[in-house]
């Protein structure tokens, strides 16, 4: 027979509930209940590999992260989940140059790349006004697949799944 000390035993038992409502809430974050899901990044082009989303903010601010439906593509199927930041808003103006620097209200963001890793062609997406219910997403990463080509473009507020949080 197996004895605990009384201390070992109280430590067991705390570490078993806490445990157990741990598990509960991953259980139920990751089936979206109550709003919220988990979302694992398995990409390089955001830090982190565990994000929060809040279905209930789909309120898009400039700079934060956005969870979204990306639009399907040759490399992805349909209700691709993406995350990335929001740098564009209605009115707001993209610019390309010559060389795929792109640029919102004339701040520098980036590069948008010519080709794939594959060496497939990729298409910048066009310069212009971001229009209304559209939003400009990406991250700082160079290989990141956002709305600085064609493929992606602007992200429609219908697709927005809500804000992501990063947990780890």
């Amino acid at each position: 027979m197996l004895l605990i000390k009384n201390g070992a035993k109280k430590r067991l038992i705390k570490y078993s509930i806490c445990a157990g409502i741990l598990g509960l809430f991953v259980s139920v974050m990751s089936n979206g209940v109550a709003g919220y899901s988990l979302a694992l990044n398995t990409s390089k082009s955001l830090s982190g590999n565990v994000y929060l989303i809040n279905h209930n903010d789909k309120k898009v601010v400039r700079n934060q992260l956005i969870a979204f439906v990306a639009p399907k593509t040759k490399y992805y199927s349909d209700y691709n989940r993406f995350i990335k930041y929001t740098w564009g808003v209605a009115g707001d103006d993209v610019q390309f140059d010559k060389n795929g620097t792109f640029y919102i209200n004339g701040v520098r963001k980036g590069v948008a790349k010519s080709y794939t890793k594959s060496f497939e062609p990729l298409e910048h997406a066009q310069s212009g006004t971001i229009p209304k219910g559209k939003f400009f997403v990406g991250t700082n990463h160079l290989d990141s697949f956002d709305s600085r080509y064609k493929l992606i473009g602007n992200i429609d507020e219908k697709n927005i799944i809500g804000r992501a949080y990063l947990l780890f």
